[in-house]
Parts: C-alpha cells; sequence; structure tokens
C-alpha cells in the first residue's frame, strides 16, 4: 500500500491509486538489479576485453576498444547492450562509466609497466553513456583515473555515440569541450545509425569517427548500397582532418571498397574478435611507430 501512496504524490496532487500487486513487484525488480548492479562492480564480477583498431593497408594497431562483459552468477555472461539495459532501469549508467573508465586505465598502467617498449603508446577507447555526457562528473572521473594510474591522457579515447549527441546538443558539446581540454582523444561511434548533420560534424572537435556497421555491411558484393553514404562521410571527415574506422567488419570483400574510398581504419570480427587483457597482447605489439 505505502508503494501506492508514493506513486500518487508522483502523480500529483488530489489523486488516488489503488494499490496493484505490480507495484510492488515493479519495485522489488528495480531493487533486486540495483543490489546485482552494485555488486557486479564491487565483486569483480565486471570486465573488459580489448577489440583492436587496425590500418587497412598495414595490419598495424591504432588502438583498441574495451568493451565490458558481466560474468552473472545467474544469466551468465551478458553483452554490453544487456548490462547498459540492467544499469540503466536503476539510474546507475554514469556509475558504470566510471567503472569502466578506471579499469582501463589501470589495464593501460599496466601494460605500461609490462610492455616497456609501447610505455605511453598504448590507447585504449572507452564508452560513456548519454548520463555522463549530460552529467557534472565525467572530467572527474577521467582526470581521477589519469592521476590514480598514472597515464597519459591521450592514452584514453572516449567514445560518444552518434545516438548520444542529440540528447541535449549544446550541454553535450560543452562536455566535449571539457574533455578535449584534459588531453584524452574523442571519438564519434556508431556514426551513420542516426541522422546527424554532416554540416555539423566540425562542432564536436573529435580525432576519430567509426562508420556504424549498419553501413559498412551494406558495402558486400551482394549488397552495396551502402557506398553514398560511406563516400559523403570519408569526403567530410577528410576536409575537417578526422582520421575514419569502419565499425564492423566481417568479409574480405569489403576492405577494398573500403580502401578505395579512402578509410583507413577497420575494426571487426574479420580481423579479430574481443580479446581478453593477456590474449591481445600480440595485437598491442602492432602499434604503428
Amino acid at each position: 500500500a505505502d508503494a501506492a501512496m508514493y506513486a500518487a504524490k508522483r502523480s500529483g496532487k488530489a489523486r488516488y491509486l489503488v494499490h496493484d500487486d505490480s507495484i510492488d513487484l515493479g519495485a522489488a525488480k528495480r531493487d533486486r538489479n540495483r543490489r546485482e548492479a552494485t555488486r557486479a562492480m564491487d565483486e569483480n564480477e565486471l570486465r573488459l576485453e580489448f577489440q583492436p583498431v587496425l590500418e587497412l593497408e598495414n595490419g598495424r594497431l591504432h588502438s583498441v576498444e574495451a568493451l565490458i562483459r558481466w560474468d552473472h552468477p545467474d544469466s551468465g555472461v551478458l553483452t554490453p547492450e544487456q548490462i547498459l539495459s540492467r544499469f540503466g532501469e536503476v539510474g546507475l549508467e554514469a556509475d558504470l562509466d566510471g567503472w569502466v573508465i578506471d579499469r582501463a586505465a589501470a589495464q593501460i598502467d599496466h601494460w605500461n609497466s609490462t610492455l616497456p617498449g609501447l610505455s605511453g603508446r598504448i590507447r585504449v577507447g572507452v564508452n560513456v553513456t548519454a548520463a555522463s555526457l549530460l552529467g557534472e562528473d565525467l572530467p572527474h572521473r577521467i582526470e581521477k583515473a589519469v592521476a590514480e594510474h598514472s597515464i597519459e591522457p591521450g592514452q584514453l579515447l572516449i567514445e560518444v555515440s552518434e545516438n548520444d549527441l542529440g540528447a541535449d546538443p549544446s550541454r553535450v558539446i560543452r562536455m566535449l569541450d571539457r574533455m578535449r581540454a584534459l588531453g584524452v582523444g574523442l571519438v564519434l561511434d556508431d556514426f551513420g545509425s542516426s541522422h546527424t548533420s554532416l554540416e555539423r560534424l566540425g562542432r564536436y572537435g573529435a580525432d576519430l569517427l567509426k562508420i556504424d556497421h549498419c553501413l559498412v555491411v551494406r558495402l558486400s558484393a551482394e549488397v552495396d548500397d551502402g557506398a553514398e553514404a560511406i563516400n559523403a562521410i570519408l569526403a567530410v571527415t577528410a576536409s575537417l582532418g578526422i582520421d575514419a574506422v569502419a565499425e564492423g567488419v566481417e568479409q574480405i570483400d569489403q576492405v577494398p571498397e573500403l580502401l578505395i574510398r579512402g578509410c583507413r581504419y577497420a575494426q571487426g570480427s574479420l580481423f579479430c574478435s574481443p580479446l581478453d587483457d593477456l590474449s591481445v597482447i600480440p595485437w598491442l605489439e602492432r602499434i604503428d611507430v
């Protein structure tokens, strides 16, 4: 009954709601999900895997993208999409972003120490959510991780999905400006999945743009209707001096199509699936000197 009272208050004054067991069930589910999400961060149920971003012409490494996994005791291994959904239901997306930033920085520090020939040159991309872009804590989380783990700011690449650019454009741009001032790299992710105007691309100050898989997959010999969109994106990135990465490259016939269009980098299962921190080391040794 208390749940019905609070639900009525949220609905406004001079209202009443009949108690419904579904309210209790919904609250119980949220409480359980919050406990599970907090436990996952505190008890090492979360971990990172790393997928290389490679230069198409020579196979040298540009960076790796950190991809989160949750070894859930009941549900098995959860994907990034499933993890974001669960954390989002209880308003902990920004906390999750903070966890990933800290773990990525710690991993960079470890690689800097154990791979001295590559120290300071390993770059890791970290995805952040709209909750962080619209909040105030993201720059502090980045500064704290960089300082605590003694890494160079430029070793962190903050990846922002195109879908989140429109959440509140002016606030997002201000946040991107603040992050750029910290010295981290900025990546526009999943580009082409939404409808961001190419004319506005320069406003974001990105160092790298990732072309969404939905366009890349259409470059195959069987389905060649993604070329026009990719051509337009690459023309603008070239004019702005932004490097481009093709995401989700899965077929060998997509590689020459990307090369002739001037796409320098690629990422996908054709080259390498996400790997743990030890298995990815041979790829790290391909860093372009």
